[in-house]
């Protein structure tokens, strides 16, 4: 069937729901959208007799909105806590439309027998009364600014969401923040409007000060999940934060666990791989869990484009400064022994570098028993002996990190 889309406009702004037509007939407006929008009596009736039918009618019409406005503020809702994913915004919509013209079909239920058993059986037509054109045009404006209405009904509901959300952001970078305060108003907020990244952030905050480990780590996730697979520089905060809060309440491995999955979530260059796979092997150590770390730096190696020199070189940096904090001496002073040479050789590049591994290395050879030729390496480093300690590879430990909001 093909609509006419002038015709269906003409419809939907029109408010009337009884006319008369030239040749005496009453036709009354039922819950049809389009066609057969109609009830046809072959009879004319006056406004007062069709008065009550119409009364009821409209009394109907308020009922239907109001279910239909709580229906929507329902779906809404459901629609926010299920974390506004295109799968909840389909279902949501197929829940609403369902519920929609459910009720539409229980009023027209009601609505055709109040006319039966108030004028009896009529027949179906198309509701098409004869309207001038000035009186479209009002039934267009009052149309327009019925929404006009609704949008600014919409923009109250949500202005002060845009109140709630600041006094969260000012209350946590204030000098003397109350985090019990910011954590009530977080979850007014979260009750009623759309949850941010920022919203998660800050939650993430406010509950690890007040020792709500768990709801942090929830929130954590939650931001990283509605952060998108783009790698941005917050998400070095929150896999740090991630592994922290995880450990806190889980222990180690489970953290690692969590690491691994939301990592392949993320689409990152080689640079940030670089520096997640520095933190996750740091907490890898400080935790006792060493077995991967050699194996995810060669998976990282392979995936290099074999001119990639520069990158392959930090990466080897990188791994022979994990062996060290392993305690893998041997392995750290044999990969140190293949990328200092190739640091003086390529002065233009990675002249810094070819000082700092030479101490890194005399380190390890110290830790390895070798004192001697460890101090020769400090001697050769061109380092001043009382900044040596300043290059010794050092186990950072993982701590909670806050965000500036």
């Amino acid at each position: 069937m093909k609509i006419n889309l002038k015709q269906l406009w003409q419809k939907i702004t029109s408010p009337l729901l009884f006319y008369v037509d030239k040749s005496g007939n009453s036709i009354f407006r039922n819950y049809c959208i389009y066609k057969n929008d109609g009830c046809f009596y072959s009879e004319t009736f006056s406004i007062q007799k069709a008065g009550k039918v119409l009364e009821y009618r409209m009394e109907l019409d308020k009922k239907l909105k109001r279910l239909i406005f709580l229906i929507s503020f329902i779906v809404y809702l459901i629609f926010i806590k299920t974390d506004m994913t295109f799968l909840s915004f389909v279902v949501c919509e197929i829940v609403w439309l369902f519920a929609y013209f459910s009720f539409r079909i229980y009023f027209a239920y009601l609505y055709k027998n109040k006319l039966k058993s108030t004028f009896g059986d009529y027949k179906i037509v198309n509701f098409d009364p004869q309207v001038s054109k000035n009186k479209r045009s009002s039934f267009y404006y009052h149309f327009a600014s019925r929404i006009v209405s609704v949008f600014i009904i919409i923009l109250l509901f949500f202005f002060p969401a845009l109140i709630l959300f600041n006094i969260i952001k000012i209350n946590l970078n204030s000098s003397k923040p109350s985090y019990k305060f910011a954590v009530g108003v977080s979850r007014v907020y979260g009750f009623l409007y759309p949850k941010t990244v920022m919203y998660y952030d800050m939650s993430v905050y406010a509950k690890y000060m007040i020792q709500d480990f768990e709801g942090a780590l929830e929130d954590c996730k939650k931001s990283l999940e509605k952060s998108g697979i783009i790698f941005t520089k917050r998400d070095m905060t929150r896999f740090a934060n991630l592994l922290y809060l995880t450990k806190k309440i889980y222990g180690s491995e489970t953290a690692i666990e969590y690491f691994n999955d939301y990592i392949t979530r993320k689409n990152m260059s080689l640079s940030q791989q670089i520096k997640m796979l520095w933190m996750k092997s740091m907490f890898s150590i400080s935790g006792q869990i060493t077995e991967y770390i050699e194996q995810d730096y060669d998976d990282l190696l392979l995936s290099l484009n074999k001119k990639d020199y520069k990158n392959r070189f930090y990466i080897l940096c990188d791994k022979a400064y994990m062996y060290y904090l392993m305690g893998e001496y041997e392995k750290a002073i044999k990969l140190y022994n293949e990328l200092i040479p190739y640091a003086q050789n390529n002065t233009k590049d990675f002249e810094k570098e070819s000082h700092t591994l030479i101490v890194e290395r005399g380190y390890a050879k110290r830790q390895n028993g070798d004192y001697i030729s460890a101090d020769t390496d400090f001697n050769s480093s061109g380092i001043e002996l009382y900044d040596l300690e300043k290059y010794e590879p050092v186990l950072l430990e993982q701590n909670f990190i806050v965000q500036k909001f």
